[in-house]
């Protein structure tokens, strides 16, 4: 990694630690389980939606998680290149969904995971855009918001999406397999 880009990333990465300790308006507290990971932070109250910049690379990513957010998951696709690239959370590289119509199948299945979808916050360099994520899945039993992802995306100078990376908090992954997989049993 180049010395310029592993700076870069250090950096979004501390700007990332910044806007999240802040919760942007929102009541945080830690919780914890009998479990090797953190739960995550909880959000007592609606955490307050981020704004991307106008004409930042982040823009595209706020139409994305609004449409998560709305339930639209099988519209998500069209948001990226006809050759974009998604690497969903716990897959290799070797996994990595290529063109819209696998996107939008993946996100068919899983979007519906998903109650509720809110930007906490938007950091762009470039064609870079990096977004946290608080969510409340389907199967949320305290109604409460937990801080569930970063999500990574690159841009085209058009706008679209060329690849995705989502990272998601170890108990995130765990709760969105289960939900997805009773999903399929159902159908």
């Amino acid at each position: 990694m180049s010395k310029s880009l592993c700076g870069r990333s250090v950096f979004i990465a501390i700007c990332t630690a910044v806007v999240s300790f802040s919760a942007l308006g929102a009541e945080s507290v830690d919780v914890h389980l009998n479990t090797p990971w953190r739960l995550g932070d909880v959000f007592k109250t609606k955490p307050v939606s981020a704004t991307a910049r106008p004409n930042s690379s982040c823009k595209t990513a706020e139409i994305y998680v609004s449409r998560i957010d709305a339930g639209r998951g099988s519209e998500i696709g069209e948001l990226f290149a006809e050759d974009g690239v998604f690497l969903p959370p716990n897959a290799s590289v070797s996994d990595a969904l290529k063109g819209r119509e696998a996107i939008n199948a993946w996100f068919s299945r899983h979007a519906k995971s998903v109650k509720h979808a809110i930007p906490l916050s938007f950091i762009d360099a470039g064609s870079e855009c990096f977004m946290e994520i608080a969510g409340m899945l389907s199967n949320n039993q305290d109604g409460q918001f937990h801080l569930t992802a970063i999500d990574h995306f690159t841009m085209n100078a058009e706008g679209e999406i060329v690849r995705a990376v989502y990272y998601f908090r170890p108990d995130t992954i765990r709760a969105v397999d289960a939900i997805v997989a009773a999903s399929a049993k159902k159908q």
